[in-house]
């Protein structure tokens, strides 16, 4: 999904793309590559998926910060009423999200298996605001909620909620499985997955 960040400097418009994190009705989070954006007045967001596009939504800067890379995370809350109108429709779209390859690899996939919670470990390949791809030794159940955690047992990311899509053989004895989150990757399962520093 193309995302373009903007906002009026005097008499111009300046506009940047920018890598979206995570979308909700409520705001997004973005990553900007070399610049920070405005403090003092609204910016616009705008998303292009090909065919499908909204009208720029307003948003107001609420926090940011700079990464280890030295690119800037901008955190934006929306107006609400343009938000559902113009976000909901993209959330869906799992394949417009930008995937990520992530730093945190280390992964924990839980589901029910009758009273019983059963779990396994895997290595996450990549990452979006749609969806993960993962690599594990079991097939998980197809039509059925799945946890997906990040970082060792008592220092977990997550859960987020998701479902599997499908899956391929990678090497004998192991499974790439893609999975697409029931709402939205989580910020904050984002943030363990490419170490976004607090």
């Amino acid at each position: 999904m193309v995302t373009r960040l903007s906002w009026a400097n005097g008499t111009e418009t300046v506009a940047h793309l920018v890598s979206l994190v995570n979308v909700s009705a409520n705001g997004a989070a973005v990553i900007i590559m070399d610049v920070k954006p405005v403090t003092d007045r609204p910016c616009m967001i705008y998303f292009d998926n090909g065919d499908i596009s909204t009208r720029p939504i307003l948003a107001n800067l609420v926090a940011m910060e700079t990464m280890d890379s030295g690119r800037i995370l901008a955190k934006f809350a929306f107006d609400s009423v343009l938000a559902n109108r113009d976000i909901i429709p993209h959330q869906r779209e799992c394949r417009a999200w930008q995937r990520v390859v992530p730093r945190e690899r280390r992964a924990r996939l839980s589901w029910q298996v009758g009273d019983d919670t059963f779990s396994v470990s895997g290595e996450v390949q990549n990452i979006s605001g749609g969806g993960a791809a993962v690599q594990i030794d079991v097939a998980p159940p197809w039509n059925q909620t799945i946890w997906l955690s990040l970082r060792p047992v008592g220092e977990e990311a997550g859960p987020a909620e998701c479902r599997l899509v499908g899956f391929r053989n990678d090497q004998p004895g192991k499974l790439i499985a893609r999975f697409s989150f029931v709402d939205l990757c989580p910020l904050q399962l984002y943030q363990a997955a490419i170490e976004i520093p607090k």
